[in-house]
C-alpha cells in the first residue's frame, strides 16, 4: 500500500506532536488524578510558603505541597505524599529554603526510632521556621558584644603607659633573640 506524501507528513507530524505532549507532561510533572496520600501540617507560620513546593523526607523529594490556608489552629498546610513514600511517626517537619533567597520547602526529619508510619489525613504539628529576622535579631546582638570588647581593648591599648611597656616588651624581646 502506497501512502501519498501529504498522509506520511501527517503520520510523521501526529508521531512528534505526540512524543512531544508526552514529554511534556513527564518532564512537567503532572499528573491525571491524585497519586499518593495527604498529611495535614499545622504551622504558626509559613514565611512564603506556596502551593507546589516541594516536601523532602531526609532531603529527598517525596512530594508536593498542595494547599496552604489559615485557621483557627494557625496555618494549615495540606501536603501529598507519594504513595511510595513512607513517613515515621514522629518525624519532624519543619519550612526550609533552598539558599539565602531561595524557594521554600516543608523539610521532613526522620526519627531516631518510630514504631509506625502515618496514616494518610494525619494532622501533625509544625515546627516554627527559624527566619531571616531571628538570624539578623542575633547577629544585632553579636555585633553589639564585638563592639563592646572592641571599646575595651580601645581603651586598655589606647593608654600610653601600656603602648610604652608593649614598646619596651618588644625591644627587650628584640635583644634577647
Amino acid at each position: 500500500m502506497n501512502l501519498s506524501t501529504e498522509a506520511k507528513v501527517g503520520a510523521v507530524s501526529l508521531i512528534g506532536f505526540l512524543l512531544l505532549a508526552f514529554m511534556v507532561v513527564q518532564l512537567g510533572g503532572f499528573s491525571f488524578g491524585d497519586k499518593g496520600y495527604p498529611i495535614k501540617a499545622v504551622f504558626s507560620e509559613v514565611g512564603g510558603l506556596k502551593e507546589g513546593n516541594a516536601v523532602r523526607y531526609a532531603g529527598v523529594d517525596v512530594g508536593r505541597v498542595e494547599s496552604v490556608r489559615t485557621s483557627d489552629q494557625g496555618v494549615e498546610v495540606v501536603l501529598r505524599i507519594n504513595s511510595d513514600a513512607k513517613i515515621p511517626e514522629g518525624s519532624k517537619f519543619t519550612i526550609g529554603t533552598d539558599g539565602l533567597l531561595g524557594e521554600k520547602f516543608i523539610s521532613i526529619v526522620p526519627p531516631h526510632s518510630s514504631s509506625g508510619y502515618l496514616a494518610p489525613n494525619t494532622v501533625v504539628k509544625g515546627e516554627n521556621p527559624q527566619g531571616l529576622d531571628q538570624l539578623i535579631s542575633s547577629a544585632d546582638k553579636v555585633l553589639g558584644d564585638i563592639q563592646k570588647l572592641v571599646q575595651s581593648l580601645n581603651e586598655v591599648l589606647g593608654d600610653e603607659k601600656v603602648r610604652e611597656a608593649f614598646k619596651a616588651t618588644a625591644f627587650n624581646t628584640r635583644d634577647m633573640t
